[in-house]
């Protein structure tokens, strides 16, 4: 019996240290992934019909910030709004972040 346990634990330790390499693949993998989405991008702006299209969208980058600091602003009071009126009753407004998500996934 304790061969067994000894085993199922050295298993299961192997497996979490699997788990935790997957992880840090995965983030070095969302770099690599962000890295070569920029390097398309600045590759479309050398073609002219294209380049009109990624120019427009770097002049708007300005205006997509304040719009989505404007829209966080607004999900997170009525976040806060839920969490105090519904938060008592319901699970999914349970907590300033629970109504967050609901929120985004209304």
């Amino acid at each position: 019996v304790g061969e067994k346990k000894e085993a199922f634990f050295k298993n299961v330790q192997g497996l979490l240290t699997l788990i935790e390499q997957e992880g840090t693949v995965d983030s070095f993998l969302n770099v690599v992934l962000i890295v070569l989405l920029i390097r398309v991008i600045q590759c479309t702006s050398l073609h002219p019909r294209l380049a009109l299209l990624t120019g427009t969208v770097s002049k708007a980058m300005d205006d997509f910030w304040h719009s989505t600091l404007l829209i966080i602003l607004i999900m997170g009071s009525f976040a806060g709004i839920g969490t105090w009126r519904f938060g008592s009753e319901k699970a999914d407004f349970a907590t300033w972040e629970v109504t967050m998500q609901t929120q985004f996934f209304m």
